[in-house]
């Protein structure tokens, strides 16, 4: 049987479609497999993030609450805290001394930290017609010292620290500030947990008060200058606190002065478990 060039034609190239499609089919039929399970997946991820933003917007709602609840009760703990802190102050020879803290509450969900919404810097004025200003900026060492010291002495800090250290501390004070002054540190020294408290001090008053007194002095040694520190105990430290009132321990006076202040000291102590 006799076939025409054109069906001849016709039948090579129905041949090769045949042969096109064996080998394009597996391809097409996997790309629509995967098409049908990335449908699938976007459907699945879109009510993922739906879920997610619902369960996110929750959760602004109860911090934004939580940060509101914790905002609210620092307002009123700091209007107590800076009316008995700066009470402290006046008792501390700070007469015109006044705490106040500058507090402002973040807006944005960003700023939010793991203490809540709030920032807070505490300010002083320590003469009067003066506007509260950062403490650092406006503080001397000694006003440093005897403010940090009322702090303390109302449990604001409650920070951990095991150890402080206060420095001229007693500065522009004497008499029965300074005794004050010294009252306050050994009661700091002795309220649980029991923190060590160490204060470089030139006032006897606050000298007799501690449990350890320790005297430092400069002296030449070999064309330069030493440091000793000794502590002082008995008869050597109540000589150091009549030297430190301004005398000569061989003056009777100033002698019977630093063992008052010595014995009172003591009993100061003996008063503490």
């Amino acid at each position: 049987m006799a076939t025409g060039n054109g069906q001849v034609q016709e039948i090579t190239e129905a041949n090769m479609d045949a042969q096109v499609l064996r080998s394009t089919l597996p391809v097409l039929l996997d790309f629509t497999a995967e098409w049908c399970w990335t449908c699938k997946v976007n459907e699945r991820t879109a009510l993922a993030n739906s879920e997610v933003q619902k369960r996110l917007a929750e959760l602004d709602v109860q911090v934004r609450e939580a940060a509101k609840v914790l905002s609210d009760e620092r307002r009123l703990v700091i209007e107590r805290l800076t009316a008995d802190v700066s009470a402290r102050l006046r008792n501390l020879g700070m007469p015109e001394g006044r705490l106040a803290v500058d507090h402002s509450v973040a807006a944005d969900l960003e700023a939010f930290t793991a203490r809540g919404a709030d920032r807070a810097e505490f300010l002083l004025a320590s003469n009067p017609g003066r506007e509260p200003l950062p403490l650092a900026k406006v503080a001397s060492g000694g006003e440093i010292s005897r403010t940090m010291l009322a702090l303390k002495a109302e449990a604001a800090l409650e920070d951990g620290a095991r150890t402080m250290v206060f420095d001229e501390i007693d500065v522009g004070i004497g008499g029965q500030t300074s005794a004050r002054v010294g009252q306050a540190l050994l009661d700091l020294a002795l309220r649980p947990p029991h923190a060590q408290v160490l204060c470089v001090t030139h006032s006897p008053q606050i000298a007799a008060l501690a449990h350890q007194q320790i005297a430092v002095r400069k002296v030449s040694h070999n064309g330069g200058v030493r440091i000793l520190a000794e502590t002082v105990r008995g008869e050597p430290r109540r000589a150091e606190l009549a030297r430190m009132l301004g005398g000569d321990a061989d003056d009777a006076a100033v002698f019977e002065h630093a063992e008052v202040l010595a014995r009172e000291g003591a009993k100061a102590r003996e008063r503490h478990p």
